[in-house]
């Protein structure tokens, strides 16, 4: 009876060892074993082929890993070997490399087979040539960078004939103003007013070029702790003056919002934009709804990839019941001069500018809309709940007596030559002793020569030779107490002092105003900070 069961059980194991070499021989997949050593034990019929091996080579004479891509071998030497050891079976992708040295991508399943004394007996190795797929991912991803240049053109395209059709328009309006103005005088009815026109004209360009900085994400930003609440309540006359009597407006703010840190202005034309994006789309009629709220950004609410997902947030929603948008409208709204509105009524720089913006702040916005069924705009901002939510800001001062004047000496540091000539009959004007450099290099010359009798400096910050940036630090080792004034028209370069801005260095936006400039130098003049030592 015993012998009869050892001879059944051997017959079921030589007939279970021949279904598993029949579909090793089948398969169009690499099957192979080889021991701890790494040699060849056996190779099935797929493997010859996809290895370009004769089929009376000594397979003994081969390490599997030979026919792997230095890369590739690496990995399966440091990485694969040692987890299937640890875990029995181990997937990855490979690229074997072929006696010919064609590299064929594999993905690949290797198993350790344990011995009795716990060691490992030998591997077994499964590899499936994916060369297709490969290929047709990598035809997708050429389609798709086809697509994203063809997009990005298209933009372009719209970008550029944008700025050149309205900055041609405010160009036509200066340029002409301008031109008869250097006519006789006494011939002109009122040349105040025509001077009135070219610097509104101005202004609207220097906007203009503001909504393009925000969209690039170029424009030099100022974040301070605020209470987004605040600045709402701030805004209120302004908005209500915006939608008109025939909309109603309604305000939902939570009373215990948490803190932001928020660049200011971009703030306020966030909050602008949206509303009058809404109050277009109500067409003079309807509910506008302005509300705010603490808000937790789960991976619900946004991607898993963005930085948002999972921190705590403060929410800005802005609804209205105008006349919403499909999901065509919805996937080009944030593209540059796209506008649904009449030519002349808008330039479609708006919600850009909003995007630019929100992603510039490290914020995030989102769009809920259906056609007839308004829409709601929502831009999570990160909490900032260590911190308590600033003052109201002041109001700026106005022209005239205003100005703060002065009777001390400022370096200049300028390299358009335009611009350096304006600054400084504006600061001589104000009764400063302006001592001008045409670059940073002969900037720190003069500063070297001059640095007791130098209270303040101004530099642009991207200049040839010596930025803005290198020369304050010079100027600043040599004189500590120095108040430095840096101005510039975007944000690439990025002022730190020992991983904090210094509390006498102050940064300025071009354009800007006498106004601005002389408020600008007269409170760096008179304020006490004491300066670090720059690294």
């Amino acid at each position: 009876m015993n012998h009869w069961i050892l001879e059944r059980n051997s017959r079921l194991d030589s007939e279970e060892i021949e279904r598993e070499l029949a579909t090793t021989r089948e398969t169009g997949d690499l099957v192979a074993t080889f021991d701890p050593d790494g040699f060849l034990l056996s190779l099935n019929q797929a493997g010859y082929r996809l290895l370009e091996l004769a089929t009376d080579a000594t397979l003994q004479q081969y390490r599997l890993y030979d026919f792997y891509a230095p890369d590739s071998r690496n990995r399966f030497l440091e990485q694969d070997v040692p987890a299937a050891v640890a875990g029995h079976v181990w997937h990855s992708e490979r690229t074997l490399l072929s006696t010919s040295g064609t590299a064929i991508p594999c993905s690949q399943i290797l198993v350790a087979h344990p011995a009795p004394d716990d060691g490992v007996q030998f591997f077994s190795l499964i590899a499936h040539d994916i060369s297709v797929i490969k290929q047709a991912e990598s035809e997708r991803n050429v389609l798709r960078e086809q697509l994203f240049q063809a997009r990005k053109m298209e933009t372009m395209g719209k970008l550029a004939g944008g700025i050149a059709h309205d900055f041609n328009n405010f160009l036509t309006v200066i340029i002409g103003y301008a031109e008869l103005g250097m006519l006789n005088t006494e011939n002109r009815a009122n040349p105040q007013a025509e001077l009135r026109i070219i610097l509104d004209t101005a202004q609207k360009a220097a906007r203009l070029t503001a909504q393009l900085l925000d969209y690039s994400s170029k424009k030099m930003i100022e974040p301070q702790i605020l209470d987004l609440n605040q600045v709402i309540t701030e805004a209120r006359q302004l908005l209500a003056s915006m939608m008109g009597e025939t909309i109603h407006v309604h305000y939902q703010l939570e009373p215990q919002l948490w803190p932001i840190r928020f660049d200011r202005a971009q703030l306020e034309q966030i909050l602008f934009n949206l509303a009058v994006n809404a109050r277009d789309a109500m067409e003079g009629t309807g509910t506008f709804v302005l509300s705010t709220g603490n808000s937790a950004a789960s991976a619900q609410v946004l991607p898993t990839y963005s930085m948002l997902a999972g921190n705590d947030c403060v929410a800005l929603r802005i609804s209205d019941n105008g006349s919403g948008m499909d999901d065509k409208l919805l996937e080009q709204i944030f593209e540059p001069f796209f506008t649904t509105k009449e030519r002349g009524k808008g330039t479609g720089l708006g919600l850009s500018a909003v995007f630019g913006a929100v992603k510039q702040n490290c914020s995030e916005i989102r769009v809920e809309s259906e056609p007839g069924k308004g829409s709601t705009f929502e831009v999570l901002i990160p909490a900032y709940r260590q911190a308590v939510p600033a003052t109201p800001r002041a109001a700026m001062q106005p022209a005239g007596d205003g100005l703060g004047k002065g009777r001390e000496t400022i370096l200049l540091a300028e390299d358009n030559q335009e611009v350096r000539t304006l600054l400084s009959q504006m600061l001589e004007t104000l009764g400063y002793e302006v001592i001008t450099a045409c670059d940073g290099v002969e900037g720190e010359a003069l500063f070297i020569s001059q640095a007791e009798r130098i209270a303040l400096m101004i530099s642009d910050i991207v200049m040839p030779g010596m930025n803005g940036v290198e020369l304050a630090h010079l100027c600043l080792k040599l004189k500590p107490d120095l108040k430095v004034l840096l101005i510039s028209g975007h944000n690439d370069e990025i002022v730190y002092f020992r991983g904090k801005r210094q509390p006498h260095l102050r940064m300025l936006n071009k354009p800007f105003s006498p106004q601005r400039l002389a408020a600008e130098v007269r409170a760096l003049l008179e304020s006490d900070a004491a300066a670090p030592t720059p690294e």
